[in-house]
């Protein structure tokens, strides 16, 4: 974890770490080795509030990548019960909807995409 080019302490990554880990501003003090208000005026300061929300994104982006990853065997596991046929009838409708459900949103999400990128583009002619 670095801060954007300029010098970051390692106390500061000590203390970013703590709390993406969840803990107390005091816990998080004490493992970077400052008091607590040094940690307050940290959060209070635009550089190391950028420094930790990167380290927060980059996290979250790691988990998305998770589940794409996952995405593929869940979808193979819902279409494997809903087509079994020794499986309860509740099972295989509860799969088929799920199925169904995410494909609606899949689509949804698709054409708000590309309802997005058309409305960039046109505001994007406007300008020039």
């Amino acid at each position: 974890m670095k801060g954007h080019g300029t010098k970051f302490s390692r106390k500061k990554e000590a203390v970013i770490a703590a709390l993406i880990e969840g803990a107390t501003v005091k816990r998080a003090s004490q493992v970077g080795g400052v008091g607590e208000a040094t940690v307050y005026r940290w959060l209070g300061q635009a550089e190391f509030q950028s420094v930790y929300s990167h380290a927060k994104k980059q996290i979250v982006e790691r988990a998305v990548t998770s589940l794409q990853l996952a995405s593929e065997a869940a979808v193979r596991t819902l279409r494997d019960i809903m087509t079994d046929g020794n499986m309860p009838a509740s099972s295989r409708v509860s799969s088929a909807k799920a199925i169904l459900d995410m494909t609606f949103k899949g689509l949804e999400l698709e054409d708000l995409s590309r309802r997005i990128t058309e409305i960039e583009r046109l505001m994007e002619e406007e300008r020039r």
